[in-house]
């Protein structure tokens, strides 16, 4: 995975698991809390019978998405359109942490360490920022 990318790997792991001491994978010799930079590629994803491919694929025509946003009030609504630039898998094994499943065990049957190891996957999206000139 390219630097400029990994970077935002990385912050999605301190946030999704809220561990502000996941450091880059060029830290790792400083703490074992790191997050690797070894991705998976996909040539496609499947979701819900919905092929998705990446921007290099043949027939690239399943790159482009859509996401609708909708506030909290139900009446602002926002849409972006981007295309997926590729699809990836990575594998974290998430540091110790006595609270990182609690809610999935009982007070007594829960141990003081847990490892929590999961395979993301992800699509890098580059949105597209559109013209307003509905209004000239």
């Amino acid at each position: 995975m390219s630097d400029i990318h990994y970077v935002h790997l990385l912050q999605y792991y301190k946030v999704a698991y809220n561990n502000k001491q996941l450091v880059h994978f060029q830290q790792a010799s400083e703490s074992p809390h790191f997050v690797d930079n070894t991705i998976t590629l996909l040539k496609y994803i499947n979701i819900l019978g919905q092929v998705y491919k990446s921007k290099g694929e043949s027939g690239s025509r399943g790159s482009l998405v859509q996401a609708k946003f909708i506030g909290s009030t139900g009446e602002h609504i926002i849409t972006y359109t981007g295309q997926i630039q590729y699809i990836f898998t990575h594998s974290f094994t998430s540091p110790p942490s006595s609270s990182s499943l609690a809610p999935l065990l009982c007070t007594h049957c829960r141990p003081t360490q847990l490892l929590h190891n999961s395979q993301h996957t992800f699509a890098f999206i580059k949105w597209y920022t559109l013209k307003n000139d509905c209004c000239k």
